[in-house]
């Protein structure tokens, strides 16, 4: 039996973990062969050196993809540890997708109206000549 200690530092972890750490349950009876403990941004698992090693492995894919998309679905989650690509969510309506990875979105009629009219290679932020400095 050896154990490894992995840290969740670049996803968050109320998404990584989920509600009522649900997705953390999942990654638990996908692995029933190990130990696994969860608190805060450590995981610790005890188990066999190649099992270990390949839950090392699927955790940090998981992680990855949840710091880019900031979300981890049940479907994801089987999709990577089975060893399948997971499929990209199909945001066709998106105008532009926010800091924490969020997609903003038209929410009304005229708002989609206005984003279907307007070209897509068009900024979504107003051109304005540059400053000049004041002369002193």
């Amino acid at each position: 039996m050896i154990e490894r200690i992995i840290i969740i530092d670049s996803a968050d972890p109320v998404s990584f973990y989920g509600v009522n750490n649900s997705n953390m349950q999942l990654i638990r009876n996908l692995f029933p062969k190990l130990r696994v403990a969860a608190r805060g941004s450590v995981i610790k698992v005890i188990g066999d050196e190649s099992e270990t090693a390949e839950f090392e492995r699927k955790i940090k894919e998981l992680e990855e993809y949840a710091a880019h998309h900031n979300a981890l679905t049940e479907d994801v989650i089987l999709d990577i540890v089975k060893g399948k690509a997971p499929q990209e969510p199909m945001h066709d309506d998106v105008i532009i997708y926010g800091i924490n990875g969020k997609p903003i979105t038209a929410r009304n009629t005229n708002q989609k109206r206005l984003v279907k009219s307007s070209p897509k290679t068009t900024s979504p932020l107003p051109s304005a000549p540059p400053a000049r400095a004041r002369p002193t």
